[in-house]
């Protein structure tokens, strides 16, 4: 497949509607593309998005059954190759009318209710850090140190990146890309130790609450860990960022590695 063909299948792509061949031919393609990498995180965000939108308020009573009627409509009288967008559009309308009849409770929504609960934010973190380990070459810029992430992102963030330096001579940096996290912009280093990857996710520090997970004593700003399917995030602030660790549960003294060696 080519840039062109991928473009217009993404959308299905996000939505698993595509022929195990052609699933399998747009991976292939998207393991190795940036631009098209980019563009699926682009609609997968904005999935994410409308489908937390609707979540804010109730359906009114009806409105249901009106989509509902509208959908089946629109399938009879649409061809086959129409039929998915028209979906979205109409999905899309919803969306709309839900934020017409409710526009004082979306006026009236708070930062506090905008922020992901630990168990979420930990579960994007784990899932991304998972998506990436069969992909030979994830990054989409290569770089050996955090100096060199720093400078690349100045045209890649709308905030100017601080990064960690790691002492251990253990820790590889290889690549860095720039993609979204739930609604947040954020740089995902690849690191390799040992012959295994590890992830650090570096973003603004807004909107993460660490209740829930296990703080850590004995570093010099706040800390704290949480497993997640066979894997572990160790996650911490400073300077007005939030870093993420993320890495499998047999390297157990990563935390260790953390509190000993990161430099402030």
């Amino acid at each position: 497949m080519n840039c062109p063909e991928v473009i217009s299948l993404i959308r299905d792509y996000v939505d698993h509607e595509l022929a195990p061949q052609e699933m399998s031919q747009m991976k292939a393609h998207l393991d190795k593309c940036s631009s098209c990498t980019e563009r699926l995180e682009e609609e997968r965000y904005l999935k994410l998005s409308i489908r937390k939108w609707v979540k804010s308020d109730p359906a009114p009573a009806g409105l249901t059954n009106v989509i509902a009627r509208q959908i089946r409509t629109q399938k009879k009288i649409q061809t086959s190759w129409l039929k998915r967008r028209t979906l979205i559009f109409v999905s899309l309308a919803g969306a709309f009318l839900l934020g017409g009849l409710s526009v004082w409770g979306w006026l009236s929504f708070s930062k506090d209710q905008a922020v992901s609960t630990p168990s979420e934010w930990t579960r994007e973190l784990v899932n991304d850090h998972v998506r990436y380990l069969s992909v030979v070459n994830p990054a989409q810029h290569l770089a050996s140190s955090a100096k060199e992430v720093e400078k690349i992102s100045l045209s890649k963030v709308d905030f100017s990146l601080r990064l960690p330096e790691f002492t251990s001579e253990e820790m590889k940096l290889s690549g860095v890309r720039f993609c979204r996290l739930l609604d947040r912009r954020i740089a995902l280093l690849f690191y390799e130790r040992n012959g295994k990857r590890l992830s650090l996710f570096a973003m603004k520090d807004e909107g993460i609450d660490f209740s829930g997970m296990n703080l850590v004593d004995r570093l010099p700003c706040s800390c704290a860990t949480k497993a997640c399917s066979g894997y572990r995030v160790v996650a911490w602030r400073k300077n007005g960022f939030l870093y993420s660790l993320v890495f499998s549960e047999q390297q157990n003294d990563l935390l260790d590695l953390v509190r000993n060696t990161y430099q402030y």
